[in-house]
């Protein structure tokens, strides 16, 4: 009896079980069906006349709410309904401001639709409208010719086929070479290409010719030279770089990884919003994570990718390996000039801030203001923005009365300029003619640069609270020296000697025989810095009074001085100090005054008045009444997250936005002065902890010398340190920081820093 009712009861459970999946299915169809009626009723909506196809984001925002169906049910009925609706919006947006991205999106819609539900019975009717999209608005009737014959091979009993027929004729009347090449459209070859690829992959006979590989390689990155705006040609370019990988797996030769990633960096800038753009980066990623093994560049592009492409099924995996990814260590960084992006580069598009996907979600934003600083060979373009966009930037090169001129854009979206804007700035120097800033359309910015000459470029952005920057460091011939640091001299005058078999000469002249002797007790291995081995010498020295105006920095009460109080006290003592004792030398300070200064502009002044030292003076903060001491900065990476807080606070950012600025530190670094600056640092910290501590007993910690990533240490070409002269939130620190008499013995240590730097450095 009991085994009987047991088993009834296991029955009823079962087939509750089923019925509540049936019942949740049901429902999970009832809603995803009921939300596409309610978003087709606001599409049909757009294409009636009235007040709600008038703004633009009325659009945009059924589009988004069509892709939610079509990527969270892409199994469902209504999923290409969805997709179908969403290219055609884009198209009719096209038609509304002809902005070419929305030709882009419903080109690639339509594509996407033919792909996945060829089955479908709009299917014919996506390639048509796809056929017409190329013959009409790219004018690129070789697409739009491959589009009309695959509609008529694969749809002959479509409702189009006689204007397909009608196209067809048409097309060989127009461009009769057409029918020549029909037998060799992109399709055939790519049909002929993934032959070809799948048998490398199978048949180990075929695979064992590296030949075979070569030949297949060309096959596809001809396809994607010769069809750039074929359906096909970012797949070409991806299966290329797949196969350089797996060639380079084979044969271990270094040429064939470093093809696989520069084929997946054409595909990223030619094809972003492509379904295998995300595929691509993270495979770069990855080929420098296990094949070069280069972890910084692995570390940068896996976080360029969940940056760029939030939503990419890799998140999980890159996610993973960041968590415990070597490239976090603390890691001194000295790079060369070499990652300014020379002119040659500058003639392919660059992007940066949103991805494209994000930008078109994004509430269209004002441009606040375009700064503007410059010297014989330099000049820093700033512009400010409410919030975050995406930006593309690319120099175009044009002859006229056999002159060359080069010309660099920046288009900023969703943006648009105030009414009262500035629309030109007129050049100051050499390197730039003019500056114009338009409304290039609805809701893109464009700010065009007129460069008279330019030898490379670098851009970059900070971002903060309700302000955005775009900063762009034009550089000239002569603006930045070599290197950071480069080995003993000694080596290559023995190579050199090799050459021409003579003795090599001593790397010192008779007048600088008193350098010498300081020279020979550097060990061979060592590197020594530039200004030490050139000799040169500092004429003129940038002080920085940190924060002012609406800034106050650090506050203790209102009783008490703020930090922008105390920084321009010291400053101006430090000041005082440098005229009476080195009188050949022009000090600078970036305020004289309580006004307020934003960060990238106290650099750029420093570098247009060719400061040769840059001296930031801060006073420092916590939470917490214990804290004291003193210590200095120099611009690098770190992993130190006091170093980091620091730095936010300073920075008037969020740690989020100061490890964002880790990300990209490593392509800012526009100068090569790490290694001076490092020196600098060191020797204004010893001096204030020997001066200050040692020698007059003061009361407080030499907390050493640190790194981080300041905003206000960027681009300057010169050695540049960041001081914290004591803490505001410690009452014995604040109150000696009150007194005229500390100030001043701070201020004297800094310069006893200085000092010391100049005579070690051989430039005194």
């Amino acid at each position: 009896m009991f085994s009987f009712l047991t088993k009834q009861k296991y029955t009823v459970l079962f087939l509750l079980f089923f019925l509540t999946i049936g019942f949740n299915s049901q429902a999970k169809t009832r809603s995803v069906q009921q939300e596409y009626s309610r978003i087709a009723v606001k599409y049909h909506a757009l294409f009636r006349p009235g007040k709600f196809r008038k703004y633009e984001s009325n659009w945009l925002t059924t589009i988004q709410a069509f892709e939610s169906i079509y990527k969270t049910a892409p199994h469902s009925k209504e999923a290409p309904l969805a997709l179908f609706n969403i290219a055609n919006l884009y198209k009719s947006l096209y038609v509304w401001n002809h902005d070419s991205q929305y030709l882009d999106h419903s080109i690639e819609s339509y594509t996407k639709f033919v792909a996945l539900y060829s089955e479908h019975k709009l299917a014919d009717d996506a390639l048509y409208r796809l056929a017409n999209l190329y013959l009409n608005y790219k004018k690129s009737p070789h697409l739009a010719y491959e589009a009309f014959i695959q509609l008529q091979t694969f749809y002959p009993q479509s409702e189009f086929r006689n204007k397909v027929k009608a196209n067809v004729a048409s097309l060989h009347k127009k461009y009769p070479s057409l029918s020549t090449k029909s037998a060799q459209t992109p399709s055939v070859l790519y049909k002929k290409g993934a032959k070809s690829f799948h048998l490398l992959l199978q048949n180990q006979q075929f695979a064992s010719a590296t030949e075979n590989w070569l030949t297949t390689v060309k096959l596809f990155l001809d396809i994607a030279k010769t069809y750039p705006k074929h359906t096909k040609a970012p797949d070409a370019l991806f299966s290329a770089a797949t196969l350089y990988t797996k060639l380079y797996k084979r044969t271990n030769q270094a040429k064939y990884i470093i093809s696989a990633r520069e084929t997946y960096n054409k595909l990223l800038l030619h094809y972003p919003l492509h379904t295998l753009a995300d595929d691509a980066l993270y495979y770069i990623a990855k080929n420098y994570d296990f094949y070069e093994h280069n972890p910084k560049q692995a570390y940068l592009n896996y976080t360029k990718l969940l940056q760029q492409y939030p939503t990419t099924s890799y998140a999980h995996t890159v996610k993973s390996r960041l968590h415990a990814f070597p490239y976090v260590k603390d890691k001194d960084i000295e790079q060369a000039n070499a990652s300014l992006l020379a002119v040659e580069d500058l003639l392919k598009p660059h992007f940066g801030g949103l991805s494209l996907r994000q930008s078109e979600k994004a509430k269209t934003t004002p441009i606040k203001n375009i700064s503007y600083w410059a010297t014989d060979d330099w000049s820093r373009i700033v512009i400010e923005a409410q919030h975050k966009v995406h930006y593309k930037y690319q120099l175009l090169e044009s002859i006229v009365a056999n002159k060359k001129h080069k010309r660099l854009f920046i288009d900023l979206s969703p943006a648009f300029l105030l009414p009262n804007h500035t629309r030109k700035i007129k050049g100051k120097n050499g390197l730039l003619n003019q500056t114009r800033i338009a409304q290039f359309s609805n809701n893109v910015v464009r700010v065009v640069l007129d460069l008279n000459q330019v030898q490379a470029i670098k851009v970059f952005s900070l971002t903060a609270t309700n302000n955005y920057k775009i900063i762009m460091d034009i550089a000239g011939k002569s603006t930045l020296p070599k290197f950071a640091t480069i080995e003993s001299p000694h080596k290559e005058q023995k190579q050199q000697a090799k050459k021409t078999k003579q003795k090599p000469k001593s790397v010192f002249s008779k007048r600088n025989k008193d350098n010498a002797k300081t020279a020979i007790h550097i060990s061979k291995n060592s590197k020594i810095p530039l200004a030490k081995i050139l000799g040169l010498k500092v004429r003129t020295i940038i002080i920085d009074p940190g924060h002012g105006g609406k800034d106050p920095g650090a506050v203790h009460s209102k009783d008490d001085p703020t930090e922008k109080e105390i920084n321009l006290a010291v400053a101006l003592e430090l000041e005082k100090i440098l005229h009476k004792n080195m009188k050949q030398v022009t000090v600078v300070l970036t305020r004289r005054r309580d006004i307020f200064i934003p960060l990238e502009t106290r650099t750029a002044i420093a570098n247009q008045k060719h400061g040769d030292l840059f001296i930031s003076i801060h006073t420092n903060a916590s939470t917490s009444h214990k804290p004291r001491g003193i210590e200095t900065y120099y611009l690098s990476l770190t992993n130190d997250q006091k170093a980091l807080a620091q730095a936010a606070r300073e920075n008037a950012s969020s740690l989020k936005s100061v490890a964002d600025l880790q990300n990209v530190l490593e392509d800012v670094m526009t100068n090569s002065k790490v290694a001076e600056s490092k020196l600098l640092a060191k020797s204004i910290q010893d001096s204030m902890g020997n001066y200050v501590i040692k020698r007059h007993k003061i009361n407080t910690y030499n907390l050493g010398v640190k790194k981080a990533p300041f905003i206000v240490l960027i681009g300057a070409h010169m050695p540049s340190v960041l001081t914290e002269v004591g803490f505001l939130s410690n009452s014995q620190e604040r109150a000696k920081l009150k007194t005229h008499a500390y100030r001043q013995l701070i201020a004297q240590s800094i310069y006893l820093g200085i000092k010391n730097y100049l005579h070690a450095m051989n430039m005194s």
